[in-house]
């Protein structure tokens, strides 16, 4: 296994309009992490909204590629700029702009929910909420309230916490054949005694996800 990974993390891939190998991805990718904690730690209003708008990016991007994930994120970026332009008429101007597939009203929807979570619910308390997804990251986080707003569910949430702690990943249907092919999914079976969990690699199965989730720990 480690053999093959050696192998893929020199494979360049393209993203965004800039090529470089996977393992300068992943690079990239931790130091992103580290950037983000950065800002957690030290609260402030620019903070709240760097940290908001990264949420959001990665909470949009349902069956859409990261580049237009991207895209959401810049009209985003463009409109907010501190708490007071957290409202209903920003967040459908940048929808429309990044021309967001699954229509303005359903993203302007998610975005407010998703506010209303950290701002009324939190107040903005954002360790509060990544310590407790980092004390619960071997079950997936399963109680995340976040998880309860209309078209969020494990592979976005856990992209979003992604970008802020390396014990999470989202695994869809790419994401699993890697493990499949390359026989990591066999390291599963001490596993299966967890009644929450079912061996497979499909991803849009609750069991399976969870399961792909602790084979990932």
């Amino acid at each position: 296994i480690n053999k093959i990974i050696l192998k893929v993390s020199r494979i360049e891939s393209a993203f965004g309009g800039e090529t470089k190998s996977i393992n300068s991805w992943v690079e990239e990718h931790r130091k992103c992490i580290k950037n983000n904690q950065r800002l957690v730690k030290k609260q402030s209003e620019k903070n709240d909204i760097k940290i908001l708008l990264s949420i959001l990016r990665d909470m949009l991007v349902r069956a859409m590629t990261g580049e237009k994930g991207e895209l959401v994120h810049t009209e985003l970026s463009k409109v907010i700029k501190k708490k007071s332009d957290l409202n209903s008429k920003n967040y459908r101007k940048a929808l429309n702009a990044a021309k967001y597939r699954w229509g303005a009203e359903n993203g302007c929807e998610v975005i407010e929910n998703i506010v209303i979570f950290f701002d009324r619910k939190l107040n903005w308390k954002w360790n509060k909420y990544f310590n407790e997804a980092d004390k619960n990251r071997y079950s997936n986080f399963v109680d995340d309230d976040l998880l309860k707003i209309k078209n969020i569910g494990f592979k976005l949430r856990d992209l979003t916490l992604s970008s802020f702690n390396q014990h999470y990943a989202a695994f869809d249907t790419h994401v699993t054949r890697v493990p499949t092919r390359i026989g990591l999914l066999n390291y599963g079976f001490e596993l299966l005694n967890d009644q929450n969990f079912e061996m497979g690699n499909d991803p849009s199965n609750e069991k399976h996800y969870l399961f792909l989730h602790r084979l990932f720990i």
